[in-house]
C-alpha cells in the first residue's frame, strides 16, 4: 500500500513539474510579447548622453564573463553532486544484494531502512531531504551488521559480505559529507549584485535604442531583454539546485524502490 502511494506521488510530481515548466515557458513568451508591444508603442527612453560603444562592449563582456563563470561552476557542481549521489545509491543496492547472503529476515530489515531513507525524498519532492534533515540510514545499517555479527558465526561467504558492507558504509559516509559541502556551495551575494547590476545596465542601454513604431526593432529589443531576464532566472535555479532537480535524486530513488519490488 505504501509503495502504491509512493508511485502515485512520483507520478503526480512528474505531472506537476511538467505543468510548472509549461507555466515558465508561457511566462517567458508572454513577457516577450508584452515587451515587444511596449517597445513598439511607447516613446523611446532618451539618454542625454548616448552610451559609447566601448562602454556597451565592456558591459556585455563583463556580463558574459560573469554568467559564463557562474554557469560553468554550477554545472560542475551539478555533475559532482550527481556523481556522489549515484555512488551513494549504488552502494545501497550493492548492500541490499550483500544482505541477501544472510537470512532473508536481515535483507528485509535493511530494505526497510532504505525505504525509510527514500520515501521522504519522493513524498516531499526534495532530493536533499536526507542532507538538510537528520538521517539515521547509515547508523541503523551499522547497527544491523553489528547485530548480525553477534547473532551468528559467519561462513566464508558471509564474512566477505559483511566486510564488503562495512567498506561500502565507509564510502557512503564520505559521499554524504561531500554532498553536504556541495549543497552549501552557493553563489555569493556580491556576485549576484554584480550580475543584477550588469543586467540593469544592459536593459537600460537596449531600451534607449530607437524602436517607436518599428516592429522588427521592437521584437529584437524584446528578445534581448527577455534573454537577459531568463538568464538571471536560470542562474538562480542553478544556484538553488532546482533546474534539474528531478534528475538528481527522485528518479534514482524511484529506481531503487523498483529494485526492492523486483521490477528491475
Amino acid at each position: 500500500m505504501k509503495q502504491k502511494a509512493i508511485e502515485q506521488v512520483f507520478s503526480q510530481t512528474q505531472q506537476n513539474r511538467y505543468e510548472k515548466n509549461q507555466v515558465i515557458i508561457l511566462s517567458v513568451v508572454t513577457f516577450f510579447i508584452v515587451t515587444s508591444l511596449c517597445f513598439f508603442a511607447l516613446p523611446n527612453l532618451k539618454l542625454q548622453t548616448p552610451l559609447d560603444d566601448l562602454y556597451l562592449q565592456m558591459v556585455i563582456f563583463l556580463f558574459a564573463t560573469m554568467v559564463g563563470f557562474t554557469i560553468s561552476r554550477q554545472n560542475a557542481r551539478y555533475r559532482e553532486i550527481i556523481k556522489e549521489l549515484t555512488s551513494f545509491d549504488g552502494a545501497i543496492t550493492a548492500m541490499y544484494r550483500e544482505f541477501g547472503t544472510f537470512d532473508k529476515h536481515y535483507q528485509e530489515r535493511f530494505e526497510e531502512i532504505a525505504r525509510t531513507h527514500y520515501y521522504p525524498v519522493i513524498e516531499n519532492k526534495r532530493w536533499d531531504w536526507n542532507i538538510i534533515n537528520k538521517s539515521k540510514t547509515l547508523s541503523h545499517t551499522y547497527d544491523l551488521i553489528d547485530e548480525i555479527s553477534v547473532d551468528r558465526d559467519f561462513s566464508d561467504v558471509e564474512r566477505m559480505s559483511a566486510s564488503s558492507i562495512r567498506r561500502l558504509l565507509g564510502d557512503m559516509q564520505k559521499n554524504r559529507k561531500d554532498m553536504i559541502a556541495l549543497h552549501a556551495e552557493r553563489v555569493q551575494d556580491f556576485q549576484w549584485f554584480v550580475i543584477y547590476f550588469l543586467c540593469l545596465i544592459l536593459v537600460i542601454a537596449v531600451s534607449s535604442v530607437s524602436s517607436y513604431g518599428l516592429m522588427l526593432e521592437s521584437i529584437l529589443k524584446s528578445a534581448f531583454v527577455t534573454s537577459i531576464v531568463a538568464t538571471a532566472v536560470m542562474l538562480r535555479q542553478l544556484d538553488s539546485l532546482e533546474l534539474f532537480e528531478s534528475f538528481i535524486g527522485e528518479k534514482s530513488a524511484k529506481d531503487i524502490l523498483d529494485i526492492f519490488d523486483g521490477k528491475k
